[in-house]
């Protein structure tokens, strides 16, 4: 399944799309799992110009990889 949020936005603005949109899922499709996600947004300047995310250290950066959810110790020891 595909979901496409078109247009310019902050990035505040974009990540209440993308929750609206996980909303829609679970309340109106009835979905409750899924198996991972591939983002792709396109940084911008506010202008519509693309530019490069470029990290502390001068690196740009093009991909940004999750290790999934935090998980507390109670959650792994199961207490």
């Amino acid at each position: 399944m595909k979901i496409k949020i078109p247009g310019e936005m902050t990035v505040l603005e974009m990540r209440q799309c993308i929750i609206e949109q996980l909303f829609v899922l679970t309340d109106d499709l009835n979905i409750k799992h899924v198996r991972g996600i591939n983002l792709y947004a396109t940084p911008t300047d506010g202008k519509g110009n693309e530019v490069k995310c470029i990290d502390g250290s001068g690196k740009e950066i093009s991909i940004m990889e999750s290790e999934g959810i935090y998980q507390s110790s109670t959650d792994i020891y199961k207490l």
